[in-house]
């Protein structure tokens, strides 16, 4: 097994806990209109969900590092294929890393992010949802389309080539679905039934 493997695994397991803490969430009222909540489930809905984001940002780029890192096994006597896919694999870590510290402390104390009776302060939200659907949009279409031009070089039949081609362009499903949750977070911050619109946005996760 080599690195993509493991990653692999590893991205399923937290795609495992993301789905657990998004039901939990859903029995507090996540999914419901604001309006059908009772108060005294927000603060839970909200902390469940908060958690949910957390991890669903890990899972997505662990999937993501380990089709990069099954790339550069595949292509591993390409020397322009090894450069660009080390820099993909270096500027993922590093900036969903920082992103992943970004959500975490967005707000200070970390607990006001689900609670609002705390004293503190946050974040501007809009900034921070824009960027973070603007980047993984284009880390899917790049993880789609960087392997393109070497599968077409590589030295086998025009059919084989074209098969492989297909099966690596199922990729396209996770760009779309990055841009829906990208078109889906400006709803989100303008309604203000929040409860309701995180469960649309989460469909799409």
């Amino acid at each position: 097994m080599g690195p993509d493997d493991y990653l692999c695994i590893l991205s399923y397991l937290a795609a495992v806990a993301f789905s657990g803490v998004l039901f939990k969430s859903v029995s507090w009222g996540i999914g419901r209109h604001m309006w059908d909540v009772p108060a005294v489930w927000m603060v839970s809905a909200l902390k469940f969900q908060t958690i949910a984001s957390w991890i669903y940002l890990w899972a997505a780029t662990l999937v993501k590092l380990s089709f990069l890192f099954l790339y550069r096994r595949v292509f591993a006597m390409e020397t322009k294929a090894a450069r660009l896919l080390n820099g993909g694999i270096a500027v993922c870590f590093l900036v969903n890393l920082g992103l992943f510290f970004g959500i975490v402390f967005f707000c200070i104390p970390v607990e006001k992010a689900w609670d609002d009776s705390i004293p503190g302060r946050c974040s501007n939200p809009v900034v921070l949802a824009y960027f973070t659907g603007v980047w993984n949009t284009v880390m899917d279409i790049y993880v789609l389309l960087v392997p393109v031009p070497f599968l077409m070089g590589l030295n086998i039949g025009r059919e084989k080539r074209l098969r492989l081609v297909a099966v690596f362009s199922v990729g396209i499903f996770a760009c779309i679905a990055s841009v829906v949750r990208l078109a889906m977070t400006s709803v989100l911050q303008s309604s203000f039934d929040a409860t309701y619109n995180l469960a649309q946005v989460a469909l799409w996760a």
